[in-house]
């Protein structure tokens, strides 16, 4: 094992997203006294609400994409760093991150004796626009390296890229459409997440249309491009094949009260010859989920299972595997800091693929 010790220092920018994070505004009057004259009024100053890192988006986009979607077409409310006039909306955000690592043992071998002390940083500046609550466009830039790593202060190395990049379409009060670079997080992220513990996080490449039949019922699907098209033969032009790689799925998510079920069908289509090989050997995986919770007073119960299908390796051998996971938590709602106890199980199979989680 290699244990580590991480700090984090993170300052956070008046994020444009309210998905999470809400400003109020609250007016404070004097009390009256026979000395004091009038109540004066205070002017409404804006208090943040509780700083909770599960919760909190930290940038205009974030906890807006996948199960959490919200378009970014709709108008936010008026606060700091947002603003509106005609129909239209502007609104900044940003993110910089700091965390130092010690590690011991970083080869995972007694035979040599290695430590290691890094730190890293990630620094985001995002920019959300709207019109009319009919088109909207996000664009998130962000910088990530390790202090040190680099000889001096000119540097080649492109540290610094795209994270998120779409525009969003609310073609009507039942379907939206996201296009562009995106990121996507679905349930525990067991399956489906963001992976934003990494420095650099994940974000897909792709198309995302969401489907709002009722309040209670929401339906999405997507398809994300993973590695472009090659060929779309083989070397010796006999067998078509996936020629590129790509991840697609369908997600349904049903509530109702405190009680939730999604039903989803995932599929990862992977080609693992390079762009100029095109051997016509394909990795698909077929994944069939589901997954329910329900709270009850202080208890809380989540349950999810999967099977997951396919062909893979270079025979094209069957896949048969499954994976199920759940986890039960009663909190002490009454005790201060609300202290909770929680207990956990989960197994799959040794070829089971978890396809692209949010791991620790």
């Amino acid at each position: 094992m290699s244990p580590s010790l991480s700090l984090c220092l993170l300052l956070l920018a008046q994020p444009a997203e309210d998905a999470g994070t809400r400003l109020e505004a609250a007016t404070v009057e004097s009390a009256a006294t026979p000395d004091a004259g009038p109540p004066v009024a205070v002017a409404p100053v804006p208090a943040l609400v509780s700083f909770d890192v599960a919760n909190t988006p930290w940038g205009p986009g974030r906890k807006s994409s996948g199960e959490l979607f919200r378009s970014a077409a709709l108008a936010l409310p008026e606060a700091p760093l947002r603003w509106s006039w005609n129909g239209f909306s502007l609104a900044l955000g940003g993110q910089y991150l700091a965390r130092g690592e010690v590690r011991d043992n970083v080869d995972f071998s007694t035979a040599t004796q290695d430590q290691a002390l890094g730190i890293e940083h990630r620094a985001r500046v995002s920019l959300r626009a709207s019109a009319k609550d009919r088109v909207g466009v996000l664009i998130e830039l962000q910088d990530v390296r390790g202090w040190g790593s680099e000889p001096n202060t000119v540097t080649t190395t492109p540290n610094t890229g795209l994270h998120q990049g779409f525009v969003d379409v609310h073609a009507a009060d039942w379907l939206d459409v996201r296009v562009g670079r995106q990121e996507l997080s679905y349930g525990e992220d067991r399956l489906i997440g963001s992976l934003d513990w990494a420095m650099s996080a994940r974000a897909f490449d792709g198309v995302f249309v969401r489907l709002t039949p009722s309040s209670a019922v929401t339906v999405d699907a997507f398809g994300m491009m993973l590695k472009p098209p090659a060929w779309l033969t083989d070397a010796n032009g006999l067998r078509f094949h996936n020629s590129g790689s790509y991840f697609a799925g369908l997600v349904t998510r049903v509530r109702a009260g405190k009680a939730g079920v999604d039903v989803s069908a995932l599929g990862l289509f992977e080609d693992p010859a390079t762009a100029t090989t095109g051997l016509g050997k394909d990795n698909n995986r077929v994944t069939l989920g589901a997954r329910g919770f329900f709270n009850v007073a202080s208890l809380a119960v989540v349950g999810e299972g999967a099977f997951q299908t396919g062909k893979v390796g270079p025979r094209e051998d069957l896949l048969v595997a499954g994976a199920f996971a759940a986890k039960a938590t009663w909190t002490f709602s009454g005790v201060w800091g609300s202290p909770y106890v929680l207990a956990e199980f989960s197994m799959a199979s040794p070829t089971f693929s978890q396809l692209f989680p949010t791991g620790h």
